[in-house]
C-alpha cells in the first residue's frame, strides 16, 4: 500500500472513532417516548455525526428535505447500531409501528431490525402497551356512563 493509501485509512479510522466516541457519551431518556416537534428540533444526533452527513449527502439539485429526512435516518440507523441498548429512535420505531399496523408481520420487523432499519418487535409491543396504559380515559367518571355491547352474526346460516 502506498503512504497515501494508509495516511487516509487513519483518517478514516479516527473520525470513526471521534464519531462513535461522541455517540456513546450522548444521553437519551428511554422513560418515555419523545413528541415528534422534539424529533425535528432535537439534540438526538451527535454533533460530529451531524457534520459528517451532511459533507457525505450534499443536496445539490435535490429537495432540501428529501436529503434531511435522509440524514436524520441514516443517523438514527448508525446510533441504534451503536447503542441498540440505550437508544431508541421514534424513527425507527415509527417504521416498525407502521409495518405492524399494515401487515402484522413479525417476521418483517425482525429482518428489519436486524439491518438497522427498523425497531424491534418488543419495542413496538412496549410502545402500544404504553399507549394502551397512559393517558386520561376517553370517558366521564363523574357522570353516568353506559357502555352498550352487542354481537354480530355475519354467517347467515347460523342466523
Amino acid at each position: 500500500m502506498t503512504d497515501k493509501v494508509c495516511q487516509n485509512d487513519r483518517i478514516i479510522d479516527m473520525a470513526a472513532s471521534i464519531i462513535r466516541d461522541e455517540i456513546r457519551l450522548s444521553v437519551h431518556d428511554r422513560t418515555r417516548y419523545p413528541e415528534m416537534d422534539e424529533v425535528v428540533n432535537s439534540n438526538m444526533i451527535p454533533g460530529s455525526l451531524r457534520r459528517f452527513l451532511k459533507q457525505m449527502l450534499d443536496p445539490k439539485g435535490k429537495n432540501a428535505d428529501v436529503v434531511n429526512r435522509r440524514r436524520t435516518a441514516i443517523a438514527h440507523s448508525l446510533i441504534s447500531a451503536c447503542r441498540p441498548r440505550s437508544f431508541v429512535s421514534p424513527l425507527l420505531l415509527a417504521i416498525s409501528v407502521y409495518i405492524h399496523r399494515k401487515y402484522a408481520s413479525r417476521e418483517l420487523i425482525d429482518i428489519l431490525s436486524s439491518l438497522s432499519f427498523s425497531d424491534d418487535y418488543k419495542e413496538v409491543q412496549l410502545f402500544e402497551s404504553s399507549l394502551i396504559s397512559s393517558g386520561e380515559p376517553s370517558y366521564n367518571l363523574n357522570g353516568f356512563t353506559q357502555f352498550v355491547f352487542d354481537n354480530a352474526d355475519v354467517n347467515v346460516a347460523t342466523l
